[in-house]
């Protein structure tokens, strides 16, 4: 048999860890288990090393304790759903000490109990290497640290010790092989919890909106097409996770009742000796699978064929894109123009700059809008996935296939938009496939031979220099041309500093976090912070800040504390350095900007704009623009010309 050697921070987490993966694993491994001052000096063996956190993985390291750091890992930990409906017995706004063992596990369990829902208590950060808690609080919440704990402390609340959570417990089952024995057994013990949760969040809570919203937080961690349907014998309630969502299922709330007595669910749920069938909601055919948990009856509805044509839509609109700055406003007005043609588009920018808000808002400002929107992420998918999807397939067409056959997006999104994000990850294979749909507008099933003939606009977007990539034979030019019949450049955050101030205010309002302020100097910061990450970088800091601050005053020390800024930050304005071809890139993008609005730039003028973000000399930009042209990548024009970007 094969053993998992667990090494936890405390003896009280390695008794909690233990339960926690022998209740998962019964007896198909051997667990052994160890605390920090349990294990000597010899060397820790193992099939599988599980550590309970970097804080103890980094402990063994500095002892110099050997272990096979192939067959380690760190445990991602979650709060216990167990022991959580004892936090609704403190009233709401209270000041609350949250107290753990490190500054790590600390910031991990408060944002764990944000991203479920507990909203209604202000939690203050403490651990033992933290000073400077002057204010003696009365209350203290703690996942198992009681000893820990300030003495002037009157109440302690304790959670338990935080458990790991599914991603680990996956990851633990793939390493040992155990994965198709375990994996319902995972979602039954999550399903469980979430429905205990609830049972006491929906006697206690006040508000519906808070209820609904933390249990969606929950259920959108489970990695199946959930919707659960519950009731007790106050109130019935429908949930979706968020896989379903995203396919657009949609079963709301305030309908649940309608869905609960159609006769077929009505009589399942009535049924105690029935926990499976099939069962026709809104025409279409759906699995049903039954659990009863306490005074709960609950039920897993999934589809084998999850594409419901009607209800794949854009979500964004033109005022969905936020800023004011010139080069928003410039993009604006191109989409508004691309939109009333039928050309195919092709969006560059990089990671976070909210590629699919771009085409989301194309589609719905064009004649399409009331059709499909299909967004595709093929870095995501493998080969195999990716045409079978796109395509579809005929009954029989391969092993495992639906025997009714399937249709692929290209058919769901008749008459609408498909959005194929990451286009620069596609095999040359299914570039080819691509470019057959681009020039004749029809295709060919897997396995069949019927030609199906097809009306839809494809935009396609990238994070990558497509066009290196064709010079390196890895992208095909001719699918290139077509993709780039239209072409937008989605400029990443540090061009366009001066919508920061408008992002951040535009999320505080749509998050009701109107009452919160940022000072001046933090604004000016994050005005002159690079933002590798754009503007998803910026809200995800925003949001982590909102979590992290003592006060509704996000100060330049909130942000100092920000794990997402961590050894970036320093007070004023910091300038990147970074190498050679991300500086080139970035000239190469300057270029070809101008070149788009068929303005003139020569290699002072970029000197300039690339000063603004890099320690960088003029000589330094010469040099690089030299490259650029010995690749082929751009060309000194007419005098008049500068330099221009080579097609």
């Amino acid at each position: 048999m094969k053993v998992i050697t667990l090494i936890a921070g405390t003896y009280v987490t390695k008794i909690n860890l233990l339960k926690q993966l022998k209740d998962l694993l019964f007896e198909d491994v051997i667990i052994n288990g160890y605390s920090l001052d349990e294990i000597g000096e010899n060397e820790i063996n193992g099939d599988l090393i599980v550590f309970s956190s970097n804080y103890t993985f980094e402990k063994v390291k500095k002892r110099k304790i050997s272990f096979q750091l192939k067959n380690s890992i760190v445990a991602k930990r979650t709060i216990n759903y167990n022991n959580i409906d004892i936090l609704f017995n403190i009233k709401d706004r209270n000041e609350v000490i949250f107290v753990n063992d490190s500054r790590e596990s600390t910031y991990e369990a408060l944002t764990s109990l944000e991203e479920i829902g507990i909203k209604h208590i202000k939690f203050i950060p403490y651990y033992p290497e933290k000073s400077g808690i002057i204010k003696k609080f009365k209350i203290a919440v703690t996942p198992g640290e009681v000893d820990k704990v300030p003495p002037f402390v009157e109440k302690i609340y304790d959670i338990g010790s935080r458990l790991i959570e599914m991603e680990t417990l996956i990851l633990i089952l793939n390493k040992l092989d155990l994965f198709s024995l375990n994996s319902s057994r995972i979602s039954n013990n999550f399903l469980n919890k979430i429905v205990k949760l609830n049972e006491e969040k929906h006697r206690t809570m006040r508000k519906e909106k808070e209820k609904r919203d933390s249990l969606f937080n929950i259920i959108d961690t489970l990695d199946k097409n959930y919707i659960i349907f519950y009731k007790d014998e106050l109130q019935e309630f429908s949930f979706e996770n968020d896989i379903v969502k995203h396919i657009k299922l949609q079963i709301k709330y305030e309908n649940s009742k309608k869905y609960l007595k159609q006769g077929e669910i009505l009589e399942f749920l009535k049924d105690k000796n029935n926990f499976s069938k099939t069962a026709l909601i809104n025409n279409s055919k759906f699995i049903l699978k039954k659990n009863i948990f306490n005074k709960f009856t609950y039920i897993s509805i999934y589809k084998e064929d999850m594409h419901l044509e009607s209800n794949f839509k854009g979500k964004y609109f033109l005022n969905h894109i936020i800023g004011e700055s010139e080069k928003i406003v410039s993009l604006k007005n191109k989409i508004e123009k691309l939109s009333k043609s039928e050309i195919t588009v092709l969006l560059e920018g990089e990671t976070g700059t909210g590629k699919e808000l771009f085409a989301s808002a194309i589609h719905n400002s064009s004649s399409r809008k009331n059709n499909p929107f299909i967004p595709i992420n093929f870095s995501s998918l493998n080969e195999t996935i990716i045409e079978s999807e796109l395509f579809g397939y005929e009954k029989g067409a391969f092993t495992g296939a639906s025997p009714k056959g399937k249709k692929g997006f290209f058919e769901l999104a008749q008459g609408g938009t498909i959005f194929l994000d990451e286009i620069g990850d596609i095999s040359l294979k299914i570039q080819s496939r691509l470019l057959r749909v681009l020039e004749e507008k029809e295709i060919v099933r897997i396995g069949g031979e019927k030609i199906i003939p097809i009306d839809i606009r494809i935009i396609g977007a990238t994070n990558k220099d497509i066009y290196q990539m064709c010079k390196e034979n890895r992208f095909r030019k001719d699918l290139y041309y077509r993709l780039r019949s239209g072409y937008l450049r989605i400029p990443p955050l540090r061009e366009r500093k001066e919508d920061i101030e408008t992002i951040i205010e535009d999320f505080l309002v749509k998050n009701s976090y109107e009452n919160y302020e940022i000072s001046k100097k933090a604004m000016d910061f994050l005005k002159n912070y690079p933002w590798e990450g754009n503007v998803r970088e910026l809200i995800n800091t925003i949001s982590y800040a909102i979590l992290l601050s003592d006060s509704n005053l996000i100060t330049i020390d909130t942000l100092m504390e920000n794990d997402f800024l961590k050894d970036k930050i320093k007070c004023g304005k910091e300038k990147r350095i970074f190498n050679r071809e991300e500086i080139k890139k970035d000239i190469l993008n300057i270029i070809k900007d101008h070149c788009i609005k068929e303005v003139s730039i020569g290699r002072t003028k970029i000197f300039k704009i690339l000063k603004n973000t890099y320690n960088i000399s003029e000589y330094k930009v010469r040099k690089l623009i030299d490259e650029l042209k010995e690749e082929g990548r751009v060309e000194q024009g007419k005098k008049s010309q500068g330099i221009r970007y080579i097609n």
